[in-house]
C-alpha cells in the first residue's frame, strides 16, 4: 500500500487564503475562526490544528504576504550589474507584486492598524522594515563607492525609499481616485534614486 500524501502544506494553504479573504471582507476584530474553516470547508478543529490562535493566523499571513516583497529584494543581487539598474529592477518587481497584492491591501492596513496596539504585529513589521534597509542599503552603499551616486548616508536613502512606498500606499488608500498606484510608485523611487546622483555630502 503507497503512503498517503503530506497534505499538510496543501492545508495550510487552503486556510490562509480562506482567512485572507475573511479579514479583507470583516477585518481582523470581526471575523471569526468558525467563518475562516466555513469558507475553507473544513472543521473549526482542524483551522486550530495547525493554528492556535486568531494571532498565530494573522502572524502568518504576514509572513505570507511580506514574502513577496523579500523575494522581490533578491534582483537586488548580481554584483556585475550597476546599483541603478539594480534598483530599478527591485521597484520594477516590487510594484509587480504590488499590482497582484491589490484585492488583498485591506489587510496590510489592517497590519498598520494593529501594529500600533499590539507588540507582537509591531516587532514583526519592525523586522520587515529592518530586512528591507539591510538589503537594500547595501546596493547604494555600493553605488556610492563606485561613483553612480553621490556621498550620502545609504542607510537615511534605503529608509527614504521604504517610506515613499509605505506613504504611497496610505495615501492611495485614502484617496485612490487622486493617483495610479503603480506610476506613483515608480515615479517616488524615481526621484529618490535620481536624489542620489545629485546628492552632495551633508545634504541628505
Amino acid at each position: 500500500m503507497s503512503p498517503k500524501p503530506d497534505v499538510s502544506e496543501e492545508r495550510m494553504a487552503q486556510i490562509l487564503d480562506a482567512a485572507m479573504t475573511e479579514f479583507s471582507e470583516h477585518g481582523f476584530e470581526k471575523a471569526r475562526m468558525e467563518d475562516i474553516s466555513e469558507r475553507a470547508g473544513i472543521s473549526k478543529a482542524t483551522v486550530y490544528l495547525y493554528f492556535k490562535s486568531k494571532e498565530a493566523l494573522i502572524g502568518a499571513i504576514m509572513e505570507h504576504l511580506f514574502s513577496s516583497e523579500m523575494a522581490a529584494l533578491q534582483v537586488l543581487g548580481g554584483k556585475q550589474d550597476s546599483a541603478r539598474l539594480r534598483l530599478a529592477r527591485f521597484i520594477e518587481a516590487l510594484v509587480g507584486d504590488l499590482s497582484r497584492m491589490r484585492p488583498l491591501m485591506p489587510i496590510l492596513y489592517e497590519f498598520y492598524a494593529l501594529g500600533l496596539r499590539k507588540e507582537p504585529v509591531r516587532r514583526l513589521l519592525g523586522a520587515f522594515y529592518k530586512r528591507f534597509i539591510d538589503m537594500v542599503a547595501p546596493v547604494i552603499q555600493e553605488g556610492i563607492d563606485g561613483g553612480e551616486f553621490c556621498s550620502t548616508s545609504a542607510r537615511q536613502a534605503a529608509i527614504a525609499l521604504g517610506a515613499i512606498m509605505e506613504g504611497t500606499l496610505l495615501l492611495w488608500a485614502f484617496a485612490p481616485e487622486q493617483m495610479d498606484l503603480e506610476m506613483q510608485l515608480r515615479r517616488g523611487f524615481e526621484l529618490v534614486i535620481s536624489g542620489l546622483c545629485q546628492t552632495t555630502k551633508g545634504e541628505f
